[in-house]
Formats: C-alpha cells, sequence, structure tokens
C-alpha cells in the first residue's frame, strides 16, 4: 500500500541502531527498524532522500504468519521482555525462540542534504544489523551509533498515516527492542492485549484501546536508574485478511514519564 507522505521537520526522539552484531549474517534491506517517541514503528533508510511523494508500506512485501495473538505476545515476551535491553540474551534468545528471523545486515550509504532544508550537513554510510523473517522484523539497539543516523530521513507509520522527518539523536528512546510482523490469525485485539499484559507483571496499563479494525496498549514499568520502561503494542488490519502487531519496549529518557 502507498501512503501519502506529510512531512514534518521535528526532531524524532533518537531511534538510532547499531544492533548486536551476529555472525553469518546475511544482506537484508537496507533500512532499519526503530520505534518513535511515541512507540510507533518507523525506519531509517526507507527514503533515499527528502521529498518523496509517496513511499511504499515495509510490511506490503511480507507474507503473513500463520501466528495468533497469543503466539505473537509469547515471542515478544521470550526474546524482548524475559531479559530486556541485554543484547546477548536477545541474540540467544531469537536463536532459540524464532529460528526464523534471520541475523541481516543494512548498509545505509552516505547521507547528505543542502539548504534550505534542514540545512547543509552530511552523514557517514554505516552498516546495521536485525533480523528479518518471511513474516516480519525484529531488533535490539542499545542506543549506538546515532552520529551516523542523525538528520537521515525517517518515515514514521502512525495508523493510516506517514510522517516524515529527520531523524535525531535528542532525547534518545533507547535501548528498544522492536518486533513488527504480518500475521493472519488476528480478527481482535483483545487476545493480544491480554497475552502481552500477563506478560508484564509489575507494569501498570495506562492505555487500552479495542476497536473493530485497532487496537492498541501501553504500559510502564518501574524505574531503572531514574528511566521508565515502556511497552507498547499496536494491531491494524483487524478487518482484513492480513494484519500488522507491532510491539515494542523502550527506556524513556530522564524526566519522560509517558
Amino acid at each position: 500500500m502507498k501512503f501519502k507522505v506529510h512531512f514534518s521537520l521535528y526532531i524524532l526522539a533518537a531511534m538510532a541502531v547499531p544492533f548486536v552484531g551476529i555472525a553469518q549474517t546475511a544482506q537484508g534491506p537496507n533500512y532499519i527498524l526503530l520505534s518513535d517517541k511515541y512507540g510507533d514503528p518507523g525506519y531509517v533508510g526507507l527514503m533515499a532522500g527528502y521529498g518523496a511523494r509517496s513511499i511504499d508500506d515495509p510490511m506490503d512485501g511480507f507474507s503473513a504468519g500463520n501466528l495468533s495473538g497469543s503466539e505473537v505476545a509469547s515471542l515478544f515476551q521470550k526474546t524482548c521482555l524475559a531479559k530486556p535491553f541485554d543484547a546477548a540474551a536477545y541474540a540467544e534468545a531469537m536463536k532459540s525462540n524464532a529460528p526464523e528471523f534471520r541475523p541481516t545486515v543494512a548498509n545505509l550509504p552516505d547521507f547528505s542534504a543542502p539548504k534550505p532544508l534542514i540545512g547543509s550537513f552530511s552523514v557517514a554510510a554505516t552498516t546495521l544489523s536485525q533480523n528479518v523473517s518471511d513474516y516480519g522484523i525484529s531488533d535490539i539497539w542499545l542506543g549506538e551509533d546515532g552520529e551516523n543516523l542523525n538528520n537521515r530521513p525517517f518515515a514514521r507509520f502512525s495508523g493510516s498515516l506517514i510522517i516524515t522527518g529527520p531523524f535525531g539523536t535528542k532525547n534518545s528512546y533507547a535501548p528498544q527492542c522492536n518486533f513488527i510482523v504480518k500475521v493472519n490469525k488476528i480478527t481482535d485485539s483483545k487476545e493480544l492485549i491480554d497475552a502481552v499484559q500477563a506478560a508484564l507483571p509489575g507494569f501498570t496499563a495506562t492505555k487500552r484501546v479495542e476497536k473493530p479494525k485497532y487496537g492498541y496498549g501501553i504500559w510502564l514499568g518501574s524505574p531503572i536508574e531514574g528511566r521508565i520502561p515502556r511497552v507498547t503494542v499496536t494491531a491494524s488490519k483487524l478487518n482484513k485478511p492480513e494484519q500488522v502487531v507491532y510491539l515494542t519496549i523502550q527506556l524513556l529518557p530522564p524526566g519522560v514519564v509517558k
């Protein structure tokens, strides 16, 4: 599906990427999945430059996995929640619990943009890693290498909209662990949200919405060195044969509590 682009020059909370380096990686898509400051999915590298009139949804290129809401939540719990923000544990959990998610690398080239868009700047090429299956993407980002992502075009998917702007490292919402999947067995969001809730003992639900076409939930945990962990889950296209589910856990910057 192509989305109309809504351009905004806000500086996003930093969702940069170097992910865990894993041996025997293959070439993957040359964009990186990242969560924005709202817990929505976004991508660095999806746009070659600024000024795009339309953008393809990356999930259109994936096949639907035959997973239920509880099965998706279980994958997220085993890989991202069991030992949150532990890169080595994440890598091992992916191998043990989601071997269909193959370690891949994404190559982002040198990037520059002239005035008057957002000022003249350039950033160096970088190679980043994430895990890709036939039905989705997962990754963990601990905040490294943000200088090579700063000011690159960033596309954030929020419902039926894409909002684009420069990626920024200020107020970085890292570390974070992310999962986006296309599935075909989630016809309502209740089972999914209930299963995520059950995997979050000690977390407080701050928002829960269940609609015929979509649903989402947000939970906050106890502070970790003064920073609040936040889990966000969104499910969309629930009235369609194939649905998209996004799950993320982020450690909010100091002073941010929602």
